[in-house]
């Protein structure tokens, strides 16, 4: 199973003042396990990791915060001066930067 680790486009989130809140990895991680073990599953781990993540244009970056709960109640409009500060902050040569977390559970039955 993979999840969004709680460090996913924090860079973003930052600007905003606001986003989504996950679950810390530990609190994650030890209620998937409880659950994996009393129904059976075994061998069970937990791996986290992170990578930079790039955006093309602005558009892709508008995209992606209005198709997912990066940031609640985004608004293209209202949060016009956030999107323009990510564009300023983190645009370098590869494109627009966010990281990306994600968690990796793995167990066997």
């Amino acid at each position: 199973m993979q999840g969004i680790g709680e460090k996913d486009k924090q860079n973003w989130v930052q600007v905003f003042g606001r986003g989504q809140v996950y679950p810390a990895i530990g609190e994650f991680r030890e209620e998937w396990r409880e659950m994996l073990t009393i129904t059976g599953f075994k061998d069970i781990s937990v791996e986290e990791f992170e990578a930079n993540e790039y955006f093309a244009t602005i558009n892709d970056v508008l995209m992606r915060l209005e198709d997912s709960p990066i940031v609640p109640n985004f608004d293209r409009e209202l949060d016009k001066d956030h999107v323009q500060e990510i564009v300023k902050q983190f645009t370098t040569p590869k494109g627009i930067m966010t990281n990306s977390q994600r968690v990796l559970l793995r167990a066997t039955k």
